[in-house]
């Protein structure tokens, strides 16, 4: 997998240093945002608050309207940006009654004008003839008021002329005293540009003696460079040279370590050899040792016999001296078979052979003795050739480690010279480029003392130039200061706009009197509609209520909308913000992480090849199961049990897909009296190594036992099929009797008898269920009768599942046997079950410890 290439501490370590800063910058820009949303949440939240008091509505009836408006639908769904003033905008340009006032509903007079027609058309007439003389009279005024708006202008206008002589005297003023700022500011500039042109002329010297400086570095720097690099070179073919005899000191190491292999060889098979004869000799010893064992035995049994009585009976009847005068050749058989005799006669000849045999075993020991002093020689000669052969290719080794060590200490040395002569390059480079950089400051100076000269004498031209112009309007100023005649001719416009002003005032007096007259006509017209305008204006101020209160409800549950709006996008910005954080806090960890590692890996020593073939499996720590997914097949995690209990609390699927490709170590919370979890569980995720406390016994260590009961006891197992969907089992047994049970350790010396109980426990991985617990049977541990037929069990993983059928002693509640069953290997049928003791064995009196039952399958 190309994604899996090894790295290097540093690159990882910049790698996450980058990544920790990238999700640093968007958990402050995920901060950012969810503050810009609270704000706008805030401002929201008001705005709807104060649309809702003004409605009149409570919250829930507010809240029902908004979840059934479409258009909230539509803006939730759209999630669409809350902008506050093109929401309020909105809300006016949406609402025609908020555009316009009350639109009045002409059908509600029609009765009210027809009732009181002719008497408002009578006052209308005289009304409007009223309102004729009053037009005519306000038309005089009029035409008196524009006569008094012109003199008032003309007026004003010599005013103007006034004031704008006075501003014209004061911007001169104010001109001449700028100009005058202003040439003794380019004074100044121009006294300025010559100090300038003094200083840059200093600093043209110093660039010049800098050059010549720096002209005298790069002479300098360029012989340090030759020098270096001569050096570099000589040593750099020390160390080839160097490096040259390593290799042939390493080459001759390597054939002298050759040799010692092949003379260890050598000895090795002569070893060998010698342990065939050594072994050769000493049967040949017990073969010898074993016939003089038996010519012993033999010659006893024939003194035990010559020393009866019957012998010597059977020998006188016989009239013999012993059994070869008996049964020699040149005599004939006795007609009664003597038993001593013949059994005397076959064990003389047992003797002999005997005696045959331990010669013939003494020879073969001395061969067999002689050929292992040989093989002995031969391997003393061999390890010893091997001894000094070991010797010269240490010595080898050692001669090729000490060439291959100055080999390297001259080639570092060549990498010093080497990296100095480059510095001094360097340094040269430097130095010309400082010889050009001081040729440029030159060439720079000139053309800043150039440019500063050119300066100045700007600077004087404009000088000389600002003083004339400040001295042109200071005269001019004093020419402004005549004010006589505009003064005359603003008293003339004072004295028309007086005569206008009267002519005003009796034109007032006449529109005064038709305005009476008038107001009277106007007060009768009105009498007489007053009942028809105050009921059109009720109904219409009737329609305008309404109409504004539907609009008010209206943009109260709009509002509300928007501040559901605003609040899901906040909440959506704040998971985003979480999300940020914990990407943040896992990127920060990594880098701390990939800190670590290159700290680890910086004191690392390489490997050898040969032991790395060795290692098979990785332990690595559990952090998140998508990293651990996309590991190597070689990588494996080691979880304590209450860790296996809490990682599949929260999900099991990551669990289960990491298990069908991957190994799991499960182990327990150590301590002597802690009894172990329950194994099925850890099982059923998958889990290959489920680790258990041996210490002490329990039902949960049998139901372990009982795991392994498949596959012959062999040790190994198959994991469950769990990829696969399993059907449920269901299973009838009856507990018929049982036989041998022995009494628990704390009753066998009693006299008592016990009273078994039979306890049927079903493992499925979610802890133990009881099935069933049977009657005792009284005083009976021989062959107890319990009788109980069809137990039903209901299994609901059949590949996992295990069944614990323990024996228990009711009357004490001590343990006295116990077997676990895997489910998937049950067979029906009657069975005789093996029970075993606490620690799973059959020593002792569970070796016939047994329980009958009937196993019987549900179909359906």
């Amino acid at each position: 997998d190309k994604t899996m290439l090894p790295q290097s501490p540093q690159k990882l370590l910049a790698v996450a240093k980058e990544e920790a800063t990238q999700s640093q910058r968007e958990l402050k820009a995920a901060q950012q945002k969810v503050t810009e949303l609270d704000t706008k949440l805030e401002q929201v939240g008001r705005i709807s608050t104060d649309f809702g008091n003004e409605s009149g509505l409570s919250q829930a009836e507010i809240k029902r309207r908004a979840l059934a408006e479409s258009y909230g639908s539509a803006a939730r769904e759209e999630g669409e940006e809350l902008d506050l003033a093109t929401y309020t905008k909105s809300l006016d340009e949406d609402n025609p009654l908020l555009q316009s006032p009350t639109a009045l509903n002409e059908e509600e007079g029609l009765e009210v004008q027809d009732f009181f027609g002719e008497a408002v058309e009578g006052a209308k007439t005289e009304y409007s003839e009223a309102d004729r003389v009053a037009i005519e009279a306000k038309q005089a005024a009029k035409q008196a008021k524009r006569a008094l708006d012109d003199a008032e202008k003309g007026v004003e206008k010599a005013m103007s002329a006034l004031e704008a002589s006075f501003q014209k005297e004061k911007n001169t003023e104010e001109a001449a005293r700028k100009a005058a700022v202003e040439a003794r500011e380019n004074r100044e500039h121009a006294d300025t540009a010559k100090h300038r042109v003094k200083k840059v002329r200093e600093l043209v010297q110093n660039v010049r003696s800098s050059a010549s400086s720096a002209e005298t570095v790069v002479v300098t720097a360029m012989t340090e460079a030759k020098i270096s690099e001569q050096r570099a070179a000589q040593t750099e073919a020390r160390a080839s040279r160097a490096h040259a005899m390593a290799d042939r000191d390493r080459s001759r190491a390597n054939a002298e370590t050759k040799k010692e292999e092949e003379y260890e060889q050598e000895a090795a098979r002569l070893h060998e050899a010698y342990e065939t004869s050594t072994r050769k000799a000493r049967g040949a010893r017990e073969r010898m040792e074993k016939a003089a064992n038996m010519l012993e035995r033999l010659n006893e049994q024939i003194k035990l016999i010559e020393n009866s009585s019957q012998y010597r009976k059977e020998v006188i009847e016989n009239g013999s001296n012993g059994i070869r005068d008996h049964y020699a050749e040149d005599r004939v058989s006795p007609r009664k078979t003597s038993k001593f005799l013949v059994k005397h006669a076959t064990k003389m000849d047992e003797r002999k052979k005997c005696t045959e045999l331990i010669k013939e075993a003494s020879r073969e020991n001395s061969d067999a003795d002689a050929e292992r002093r040989r093989a002995q020689q031969k391997f003393e000669d061999a390890a010893q050739m091997w001894k000094r052969q070991a010797d010269v290719a240490a010595a080898a080794r050692k001669q090729a480690d000490r060439s291959s060590q100055s080999a390297e200490e001259l080639a570092e040395h060549a990498d010093e010279e080497r990296e100095a002569a480059t510095l001094r390059q360097v340094a040269r480079e430097k130095a010309q480029s400082s010889v050009k950089a001081t040729d440029s400051n030159k060439y720079s100076a000139h053309a800043q003392l150039a440019e500063a000269e050119r300066a100045a004498n700007e600077a004087e031209k404009v000088a000389v130039v600002s003083r004339s112009r400040a001295e042109q309007l200071a005269k001019e100023a004093e020419r402004t200061k005549d004010h006589s005649k505009l003064r005359s001719a603003v008293e003339r416009q004072k004295e028309e706009r007086d005569q206008a002003l009267k002519r005003y005032q009796l034109a007032i007096n006449d529109k005064a009197s038709a305005d009476d007259k008038a107001s009277t006509a106007k007060r009768l017209y009105e009498t007489s509609s007053e009942v028809f305008s105050s009921a059109k204006q009720s109904a219409a101020f009737e329609i305008h209520e309404a109409n504004i209160q539907k609009q008010a409800e209206k943009a109260a549950v709009i509002a509300y909308s928007k501040f559901l709006l605003a609040r899901k996008q906040s909440e959506r910005a704040k998971s985003m913000l979480k999300q940020a954080q914990e990407t943040a806090e896992s990127k920060a960890a990594a880098a701390r992480h990939a800190q670590d590692y290159k700290v680890r890996m910086d004191k690392v020593f390489v490997v050898s090849p040969e032991l790395a073939k060795l290692v098979t499996l990785h332990s690595t720590k559990l952090k998140k199961w998508e990293q651990s997914i996309a590991m190597p097949c070689s990588h494996m995690h080691s979880l304590s049990n209450n860790a296996v209990a809490a990682e599949a609390d929260v999900d099991e699927k990551p669990f289960l897909e990491f298990t069908q490709n991957h190994i799991i170590r499960t182990y327990p919370i150590w301590g002597a009296n802690h009894e172990s979890v329950d194994p099925i569980y850890a099982q059923s995720l998958g889990c290959q190594l489920v680790g258990m406390n041996f210490t002490s016994a329990s039902e949960a260590l049998l139901a372990y036992d009982g795991r392994f009961r498949a596959n012959e006891s062999c040790g190994y197992v198959l994991k469950p099929l769990l990829s696969r969907e399993e059907r449920p089992q269901s299973w009838n047994l009856s507990i018929l009797s049982g036989s041998y049970l022995p009494k628990p350790e704390s009753e066998k010396k009693a006299s008592s008898l016990i009273s078994p109980v039979a306890r049927i426990l079903l493992y499925e991985g979610d802890g133990a269920k009881v099935v069933r617990v049977t009657k005792p049977v009284k005083h009976n541990g021989v062959s107890p009768v319990w009788g109980e037929k069809d137990i039903p069990i209901e299994v609901t993983r059949p590949s996992v599942a295990i069944l614990l059928i323990s024996l228990w002693d009711s009357a004490s509640n001590e343990f006295i046997a116990a077997s676990s069953l895997p489910i998937a290997n049950l067979r029906e049928g009657y069975r005789s079950v093996a029970m075993f003791d606490s620690l799973h064995s059959r020593c002792g009196p569970y070796a016939f410890c047994n329980l009958f039952v009937d196993a019987r399958k549900v179909q359906g």
